[in-house]
C-alpha cells in the first residue's frame, strides 16, 4: 500500500476548532507577550490533542505525527511561557496550516522512504550536539559538521532534505556556505534554516540574500527544532516548497506577502516562514 495515498479525512467537526484557532493565532502573532497567551495556549493544546486522536482514528499517520510534534511544543510553551516568541508562534502557525491541509485532503506522505537526510552545521560542539540530539529520535541520526567548508564538501556528495546552519563560524560564514550549497547539483533547492544568536536586521537581510528559508534564534527548544524539521520534510514529500525569505521583509514579520517563492516547486504553500520578529537574545555563540 502506497503510504502517500489517502486513507481518510478529518471530519468537519474535527477541523472546525482548528480553523478557529488558526484565526486566533494570526492575531496572536502581533503580540508575543508570554503572560497574555497562557489561556490560549491551553485551549490550543487541548484542540490539537483532540485532532491527533482523530487523525489516529482516520489512519492518517503523517497528520498524527505532525499533530503530536505540535502538541509537544505547545506543552513546553505552557511550561515555559517565556519561550512564546514570534519564532515559536510562526513555527506553530506553519505546522497548524499543514495539519489542516493533511486533515482536509487525507494526504499521508511516506516519511520512511526515502530515508530522511538532515545536516546540522555549527562550530560550537555543544550546540551541534543539542540540535542533532533533538533530531535523532524523530528522524534518525543527522549528519553534523563543524564548519561551512565541511558542509559544502558534504553537500557536493549527498542530497539533504533540510539543513540547519549556524551563521558565525571560522572560515566561511553561514551565509556564504548557504549560497555555495545552493550552487551544488545535489542541494540546489534544499531548504536551509539558520539557527543563530544574531537577530539584527543586517543578519536577516543577509540570510534572505543567501537563499535561506528560515531564521531561528538560539537558544532553541528541542521540540521546536523537531516541529520545524517535520513541517519542512512533509511539505517536501507532498511536492511543495515553503517560500524562501525575502530581503525586503519588514521587521514586524506580519506581512503575509513578505516571502517569495522558491525557484522550483510543484505547489507552493501560501505560508511564509518565520524570520523577522524575534526578541533580543544573547550575542554569545553563532
Amino acid at each position: 500500500l502506497d503510504a502517500s495515498k489517502c486513507h481518510g479525512v478529518l471530519s468537519a467537526d474535527a477541523l472546525a476548532p482548528i480553523k478557529e484557532l488558526q484565526m486566533r493565532l494570526q492575531m496572536a502573532q502581533q503580540d508575543a507577550a508570554p503572560a497574555d497567551h497562557q489561556e490560549f495556549l491551553g485551549e490550543f493544546y487541548v484542540q490539537v490533542h483532540a485532532a491527533c486522536a482523530e487523525a489516529q482514528r482516520a489512519e492518517l499517520g503523517a497528520a498524527f505525527r505532525l499533530g503530536s510534534a505540535l502538541e509537544n511544543m505547545l506543552k513546553k510553551l505552557l511550561e515555559h511561557p517565556n519561550s512564546w516568541t514570534p519564532s515559536t508562534v510562526q513555527a506553530t502557525a506553519m505546522a497548524l496550516e499543514l495539519l489542516l491541509d493533511l486533515g482536509r485532503t487525507g494526504a499521508n506522505p511516506d516519511l520512511a522512504y526515502p530515508p530522511i537526510q538532515i545536516l546540522v552545521v555549527d562550530d560550537d560542539p555543544v550546540a551541534r550536539r543539542a540540535i542533532s540530539g533533538s533530531l535523532q529520535l524523530a528522524f534518525g541520526r543527522p549528519d553534523s559538521v563543524e564548519s561551512g567548508e565541511a558542509a559544502l564538501r558534504l553537500a557536493k556528495e549527498k542530497s539533504f532534505d533540510l539543513i540547519f546552519l549556524d551563521v558565525r563560524m571560522a572560515g566561511i560564514d553561514g551565509f556564504t556556505a548557504c549560497s555555495r550549497i545552493h550552487e551544488t547539483r545535489r542541494n540546489r533547492h534544499t531548504p536551509v534554516v539558520f539557527v543563530t544568536s544574531y537577530d539584527d536586521l543586517d543578519s536577516h537581510t543577509k540570510a534572505a540574500a543567501a537563499g535561506g528559508w528560515g531564521f531561528i534564534p538560539k537558544q532553541v527548544m528541542a521540540s521546536q527544532i523537531k516541529l520545524v524539521a517535520l513541517s519542512f520534510i512533509l511539505h517536501s514529500r507532498l511536492g511543495r516548497q515553503i517560500p524562501a525569505l525575502e530581503a525586503s521583509a519588514s521587521l514586524t514579520g506580519n506581512d503575509p506577502e513578505s516571502a517569495s517563492p522558491a525557484p522550483v516547486s510543484h505547489e507552493t504553500t501560501s505560508l511564509g516562514f518565520f524570520a523577522w520578529a524575534t526578541p533580543p537574545v544573547s550575542s554569545k555563540g553563532g
